[in-house]
């Protein structure tokens, strides 16, 4: 048993130490290595390009390692032959071997027994199961399918659908339906004992004592005469009926719009229902027979304003923001809307005649000026343009990195300049003669809080005074001419004073209105 011990010792022995030259000639050579900057003799060529072996070696992992994880060695290949082996790898599970050896691959190696080049790119030729489709048919004919055919194979199975996504899907629809047509029925109430005195006149009708001339100078006015109570919730505007203002017309978040006296006892006339939700704004026609209001249900409502009677309705499913009459024509108006646009109908019909639509946003106002040849409108995007009525191309865009938008605008009584209320708390003057539109730096009005409230602007009959509300319930007067601050009637309303209206036929008579609900 001994024996047979020490012979598989001596057959099966392990030597650890590396395999090195035993010449002594070759013993006695000295290594050079690398970092040897200076040699004392002549070397031969075999003894410099000789590889480090043995125990001659400091530290072999830290010269054989150039990263964390070990040795990377630079490879010099082209980006698309990488790419091309890198998806062949992902699709197929084989690529050819990075050695540069055609033959050899790696990766899943049956796959790769029968072809030459482990790539995608490379295999040519068509497959055998490639799908057929059928017949595009006769162009001339109906049955035409043209190269959309379906498959010769592909079974055409309609998909099942679900009963209770139907179910779901057909409520969603019922109730939009009848979102679109929440329109309530219009009607009227008039408030006074009767429509006629008794000389048979109507109270539409301007009383034979008012006057009717301008007033050769204005004053600005000092105290409350009258106050109208009869909306439940804030007024959004006033309009005073053109040519006469023996009437004011009001609209507000209570849904309705009520006209009152304006001369005489200040009585309540008559109230206009037709609207779901809160009136944005209203506008008389230039004879005053009619008047429009538009309402966040989406609705624009065409009136008479005598009778009562509501015309017609109009809309679009946007919600409208703001109206202008023609000065020119009864029949045709503005409106603009929350979808950017600014569409132009016609009252004889219920479709739109125009529409405008360079707005980035929102259109807050129109205005027509240069006697009703052009319109200014503002919008959202911060931006003033002006069009020629009835085309869609604006002839001037005013739009500057320091300006804000502008929910009001207010043209002069001599027709040369247009006032816009200024979100940054300030009332810009644009002029607007002779194809000119620009801003006028010498005419700003500033000292009042508007930042937020669309508070509408007004001048005195003869030009010499602007006034505007403020969002603290203040009414403030500026002189045109030197823009200074002429007088601020504090608390006209406890909220915001967000219109005003002076009086064309008296000298200081102002109408007022704010979100107090008076």
């Amino acid at each position: 048993i001994m024996s047979t011990i020490s012979t598989l010792q001596t057959k099966f022995s392990v030597n650890p130490a590396p395999e090195v030259k035993k010449d002594l000639e070759e013993q006695n050579k000295k290594f050079i290595g690398n970092d040897t900057r200076m040699v004392y003799k002549n070397p031969k060529y075999e003894a410099m390009f000789e590889p480090m072996q043995g125990p001659a070696l400091e530290n072999p992992e830290g010269l054989y390692k150039n990263t964390l994880t070990g040795y990377v060695e630079t490879h010099h290949m082209n980006d698309f032959t990488f790419q091309e082996q890198f998806h062949t790898f992902n699709t197929k599970g084989y690529a050819n071997n990075p050695d540069g050896s055609a033959s050899d691959f790696v990766g899943v190696i049956k796959k790769s027994n029968s072809l030459v080049d482990g790539s995608l790119l490379s295999q040519t030729g068509k497959s055998k199961t490639q799908r057929k489709r059928a017949k595009m048919g006769d162009p001339g004919t109906d049955d035409y399918k043209g190269p959309w055919a379906p498959y010769e194979d592909e079974e055409k199975a309609l998909p099942v659908p679900d009963p209770e996504m139907v179910e779901k899907y057909k409520q969603a629809a019922l109730k939009k339906t009848q979102k679109t047509s929440n329109v309530m029925e219009a009607s009227s109430q008039f408030h006074c004992k009767s429509e006629t005195d008794y000389q048979g006149r109507s109270w539409f009708q301007t009383p034979p004592d008012y006057p009717h001339l301008p007033p050769t100078e204005t004053y600005i006015p000092k105290k409350c005469i009258h106050s109208w109570a009869g909306h439940v919730k804030g007024v959004s505007a006033i309009r005073l009926i053109p040519k006469t203002a023996h009437l004011l017309l009001s609209c507000g978040m209570d849904k309705q719009v009520k006209i009152w006296e304006v001369f005489g006892q200040y009585r309540h006339m008559r109230t206009y229902s037709g609207h779901t939700q809160a009136v944005r704004d209203i506008a008389f026609a230039n004879d005053g027979l009619h008047f429009i209001s538009c309402s966040y249900d989406r609705q624009t409502c065409l009136w008479d304003t005598e009778t009562g009677q509501m015309i017609r309705r109009f809309s679009n499913k946007h919600v409208p923001y703001c109206l202008a009459f023609c000065p020119d024509n009864t029949d045709v108006f503005l409106v603009g809307q929350a979808d950017k646009k600014i569409l132009q109908w016609d009252a004889r019909q219920e479709e739109t005649v125009q529409e405008y639509d360079h707005h980035l946003d929102g259109v807050n106002t129109v205005t027509f000026v240069d006697e009703a040849r052009r319109f200014v409108s503002t919008s959202d995007d911060k931006s003033i343009r002006v069009w020629d009525f009835g085309f869609n191309v604006p002839i001037k865009i005013i739009s500057e990195p320091h300006m804000h938008s502008m929910p009001a605008v207010t043209v002069h009584p001599s027709g040369k300049w247009f006032c816009g209320q200024s979100l940054d708390n300030q009332i810009l003057t644009y002029t607007c003669r002779d194809n000119r539109f620009r801003l006028n730096r010498k005419k700003r009005f500033v000292s009042h809080v508007n930042a937020g409230y669309a508070c509408q602007i007004n001048f005195s009959p003869d030009g010499q005074y602007v006034l505007s509300g403020d969002g603290e319930g203040n009414l403030w007067f500026w002189d045109w001419k030197t823009c200074r601050v002429y007088r601020k009637l504090p608390k006209c309303h406890k909220s915001v004073t967000i219109g005003c209206e002076w009086h064309p036929f008296e000298s200081s008579k102002v109408v007022t209105c704010g979100w107090d609900g008076g």
